[in-house]
């Protein structure tokens, strides 16, 4: 009955609670880039999209964002419009109609 108390009730070491959080710092300061390298991350990113959208690349925003245990790679793009090629069709987008894109 007493172990399993102990089991139900049982707290994780100090020194195991600090070792998990050393190991996420570590894993976090591994994902922190330089400016250059993320400066080419978003020249790519800007030069793939623009090959299927109208966007305004000189207001575009890219940078890494740590939550908790995760790390995400964010971008904000402006998007003027889907280039017709993109679609298949010849004919010009309609300009300043709002749509959103679920991906």
């Amino acid at each position: 009955m007493f172990s399993f108390l102990k089991k139900l009730f049982h707290r994780p070491a100090s020194k195991d609670i600090a070792k998990e959080r050393l190991q996420l710092i570590l894993a976090r300061e591994r994902v922190s880039p330089s400016p250059s390298f993320l400066e080419r991350v978003k020249d790519d990113i800007i030069q793939v999209v623009n090959h299927y959208l109208e966007i305004d690349a000189a207001a575009a925003q890219v940078r890494f964002v740590h939550q908790e245990s995760m790390v995400a790679l964010m971008a904000r793009i402006p998007v003027l419009s889907v280039k017709p090629a993109a679609l298949g069709k010849k004919e010009e987008s309609g300009h300043g109609e709002e749509s959103q894109l679920d991906c």
